[in-house]
């Protein structure tokens, strides 16, 4: 939730009424420091789809090895068809069939090749009309007003990825509906504009500062026009800046230096910033090609100051640098108390040990996906990371460990992070805590005491009532209030939310794994949503750092099998009691987790 956002300032910039919940939602879903569950969905019930589709292909042609991962996938995409809005209002037919046939257990190739053929029908009948049911879907609940706009725009968003388009852009398109013309042309064709938007022609420009290995004798001058022959002929053209600016006048002349030498790489994209993402892709081939064979030093893509977009279509010119493109999650910072524990428990010499070691190699891995360039790198690296650090001689394999592991830490802390992140926006909305009989303290240091104190305020009616009101002030935090202090004030409905994310980790994780096989077996990685996967690695990268930190220094543990022990300890206990007899009450039986929100037995 973005800080300035909030009904009443929102109105002040030339917003409409029943258009403030939309733009708060949009606007949350994109901001790549939005906490990790409000962000857009990965999966949707396309892309869910043609992902399985193509995992079972690589399955049947003997590119995948293991079918698990099929099997939950299958098991995701029967949850993601159940519970999604087109589905159940303009699918009901093609959902019924999908649900019969991912509800089925298939143990051969033929059974196999059976569910990829209904697979790719169901695909094409969704194809054709999926995305104009879901605008009209969108625009409808957005003219109403109605909750379901959130999830709508989550799917719409996801879609628009699906197609090219950038998150970063799409987080600045939603800003036209300010202006009256857009609003005049309505919501309806605000949406399509976007979903149905044909991708337009882009030329990249990147400053020539290759570091040239001369060879034969040769001059580096000499080897320089060699090289520059050699890129030319894999599609790179090498333009000076003067050169740059005739053949498009138009360019923002400001961004070209006449005195540089540019690579120019054409890309066909929805905005500047895919099409710089398409451009880097291209490049990233090109130039490993001349660096393996020594034409080149090695590069990193830190190499290059500035990468200038130009649409040739609709001129326009954009700059960007690398950490623009290339970002993972900023919610992860240097001021948590995560942060301060690590860098406590490694800087004491008597923890100069295994488990140190295990994070420094896990961190050494993390900087090296952020350093690297190609999509497989960053991925392959950060899987490593994860990697490296779950890896228990408890399990079987490696894999084994991680599907375990990770879901049960990041379980753990689930509650508190949602309701962590509820204090968060409401400092943002400049929503007060200081209520009639006592106040709270959201600045605090102390966050899980501050964490456990608002949890009773969901609790207590006449302070929950006062909190109900002042989160009125922005549609998107009274509406994140009222999911809120549903789970809060049931603990089924509590116990439901942590199992099921547990379930979603679980998912995903396999998704990943099946991915990282994908890389290492054909060496290129299926550009589904990649790099929000990246992120996703991050993100439990961060969680299971977090949890052995937290349990080492609580429990004075250097034993990293021992904590790993704790941790999926923890969760197993919390599944037990909350399966706990009808006749014993829920919250009792929950213990200090009810009120903490942290599920810490052990």
């Amino acid at each position: 939730m973005l800080r300035g956002h909030n009904d009443r300032e929102l109105l002040a910039n030339g917003l409409k009424n029943e258009h403030i919940l939309f733009y708060q939602s949009w606007k949350e879903i994109t901001e790549s420091k939005t906490f990790d569950s409000y962000q857009y969905k990965s999966v949707n019930v396309l892309n869910g789809i043609r992902e399985l589709i193509h995992d079972i292909s690589s399955y049947l042609q003997g590119t995948t090895y293991t079918n698990h991962t099929l099997e939950a996938m299958q098991q995701e995409l029967l949850a993601t068809v159940k519970a999604d809005y087109i589905m159940n209002t303009d699918f009901k037919v093609v959902k019924n069939r999908i649900i019969q046939s991912l509800s089925k257990k298939y143990d051969s190739d033929s059974k196999l090749k059976g569910l990829n053929h209904q697979l790719q029908s169901y695909y094409s009948e969704l194809k054709n009309r999926y995305d104009s049911c879901l605008t009209q879907r969108l625009s409808e609940a957005i003219n109403n007003e109605t909750e379901d706009q959130y999830n709508l725009t989550s799917t719409f968003i996801s879609r628009c990825v699906d197609l090219g388009w950038s998150v970063r852009a799409l987080f600045n398109k939603i800003d036209a509906l300010k202006s009256e013309t857009t609003q005049n042309d309505g919501i309806d064709n605000f949406l399509s504009k976007i979903i149905n938007a044909k991708k337009q022609a882009y030329a990249i420009f990147v400053p020539f500062r290759l570091k040239i290995i001369p060879k034969d004798g040769r001059t580096k001058e000499e080897y320089r026009e060699n090289v520059i022959q050699q890129l030319e002929s894999l599609q790179v053209q090498i333009k000076s800046g003067t050169e740059v600016i005739e053949e498009f006048p138009s360019i923002d002349n400001e961004k070209i230096n006449k005195q540089l030498t540019y690579m120019k790489v054409d890309a066909t994209a929805h905005d500047g910033f895919s099409a710089v993402h398409a451009a880097v892709i291209e490049l990233s081939r090109v130039l490993n090609i001349l660096s393996f064979f020594t034409t080149i030093d090695s590069w990193l893509i830190n190499d290059f100051s500035a990468f200038i977009a130009y649409n040739t279509e609709s001129p326009y010119t954009m700059q960007l640098k690398a950490t623009n493109i290339y970002k993972t999650y900023e919610y992860l910072d240097s001021s948590s108390k995560v942060y301060s524990r690590t860098v406590h428990f490694i800087s004491q010499k008597e923890h100069t040990n295994h488990l140190s070691q295990k994070l420094l190699s896990s961190f050494s891995y993390s900087n090296l996906s952020r350093a690297s360039l190609a999509l497989e790198e960053k991925y392959m690296n950060i899987w490593i990371a994860v990697e490296s650090l779950c890896r228990s001689d408890a399990y079987d394999n490696i894999i084994d460990s991680i599907i375990k592991l990770v879901p049960n830490a990041s379980a753990l802390r689930y509650t508190y992070r949602k309701v962590r992140n509820f204090i968060e926006d409401c400092n943002r909305c400049q929503v007060s805590f200081a209520f009639s009989t006592e106040k709270i303290d959201t600045k605090a240091s102390n966050k899980e005491k501050l964490v456990e104190d608002v949890i009773a305020v969901f609790r207590n009616p006449t302070l929950n009532a006062e909190l109900d009101n002042r989160c009125k002030c922005n549609s998107l935090l009274h509406q994140r209030y009222i999911e809120l202090l549903g789970w809060l004030s049931d603990p089924q409905k509590l116990v439901d939310m942590v199992t099921k994310h547990h379930q979603t980790v679980t998912w995903h994780l396999n998704r990943l794994y099946r991915i990282r096989n994908e890389i290492a077996h054909s060496g290129t990685l299926q550009e589904i949503s990649a790099v929000r996967y990246t992120e996703h690695l991050y993100d439990y990268l961060a969680t299971i750092v977090s949890e052995i930190v937290r349990f080492s220094e609580s429990k004075q543990m250097d034993s990293l099998e021992q904590i790993f022990a704790i941790i999926n300890d923890n969760y197993l206990e919390f599944l037990d009691l909350a399966s706990a007899k009808k006749t014993i009450d829920k919250t009792i039986a929950l213990g200090d987790f009810w009120k903490t929100g942290i599920i810490s037995y052990l």
